[in-house]
């Protein structure tokens, strides 16, 4: 039985003490006035818990379980998780803790959304690349954002990507050495998926900021036009036609909307609906040949990127056909 006398004031200083001490030691006990405090103490916790029942019949239990979500941050948590949340975006070895797991991936997403529009759409022989030309001044001049890596193979990048570029032009000159052939180039687009991957994974590293469009041939007797998209998750698809980067919404509608004729199209219309798609995604800016730029690989074609004078001509032909101006 416990005590039902006052306690004195020695008394009461003790036992406040070791009942503080009980919710942080396991091995302590409160002694005179809070016997069982720990006990106690659990008892609220599971009571704070997810709800939990059980109903049986005679041959059957039925156990329930209501799903709680987690619990809401502190102030302190909240400062704590929003310096950390900055810091991941400066700082290489740091991730952001509790309420931000994967800030890191979701920055790098919207890094290359924020890049160059990015087109590409394909035929059964050929694969066309288009970007628009991007700069930050009237001063400078832009950025190349379609990339030769070998003569079967190409890209175009919206958001950071030289680093991949340089990486997949080693990959196809070290095949091409070792084996004496073209490296295929859904083999090259899992290597670099792969190397995405990773990034994702690790804490000495970042998620690359770079969304990219990779276009190919394969195959030796029956040469045939392949379309990829990396992302910066480390996943990779397969398309007809897609558009990357900033104000590609309204190329992919435009895409989206003659995706069918694709298969069977002309080298020259593929070029004809990639330069509408770039003008769909100019929202009202006049397109001219230097805004642009067009690159085609196909059968007995290598990958080359068209010149200036033979871009504006085909926007000519689209003027004329349409009987309006970009």
């Amino acid at each position: 039985m416990f005590r039902n006398a006052e306690l004195s004031s020695l008394e009461e200083e003790n036992a406040e003490m070791f009942r503080n001490l009980c919710h942080t030691n396991l091995k302590t006990w409160s002694p005179v006035k809070y016997p069982i405090e720990a006990l106690k103490a659990e008892i609220e916790a599971v009571k704070q818990r997810s709800a939990a029942m059980s109903l049986r019949s005679k041959t059957r239990v039925v156990p329930a379980r209501v799903n709680k979500a987690k619990y809401q941050l502190s102030s302190l948590e909240e400062e704590n998780a929003e310096m950390f949340r900055n810091l991941c975006h400066t700082n290489l070895n740091t991730w952001s803790p509790v309420k931000y797991p994967i800030e890191a991936l979701k920055a790098k997403y919207e890094a290359f959304k924020q890049g160059s529009a990015a087109i590409s759409l394909r035929s059964k022989t050929h694969v066309v690349l288009a970007c628009v030309n991007k700069a930050n001044s009237e001063l400078y001049s832009h950025q190349m954002k379609i990339l030769k890596v070998d003569n079967h193979i190409g890209v175009a990048i919206a958001g950071h990507g030289c680093v991949l570029s340089w990486y997949m032009r080693y990959e196809c000159i070290n095949y091409n050495y070792t084996y004496k052939s073209v490296l295929p180039v859904d083999r090259l687009v899992v290597q670099l998926t792969n190397k995405a991957q990773v990034c994702t994974q690790r804490s000495w590293k970042r998620p690359y900021d770079a969304g990219l469009l990779v276009a190919g041939l394969d195959g030796l007797d029956k040469p045939l036009a392949h379309l990829y998209y990396n992302c910066p998750s480390g996943n990779y698809f397969e398309h007809q036609a897609f558009a990357i980067g900033s104000r590609s919404l309204p190329a992919k509608t435009y895409l989206e909307r003659k995706v069918n004729n694709f298969a069977a199209s002309s080298r020259k219309d593929l070029i004809k609906n990639a330069l509408i798609a770039i003008r769909e995604s100019l929202l009202g800016e006049k397109l001219r040949s230097f805004v642009c730029t067009i690159a085609v690989v196909g059968v007995g074609e290598p990958f080359n990127i068209l010149g200036q004078k033979a871009v504006q001509k085909l926007i000519d032909e689209i003027v004329r056909e349409e009987g309006c101006t970009f």
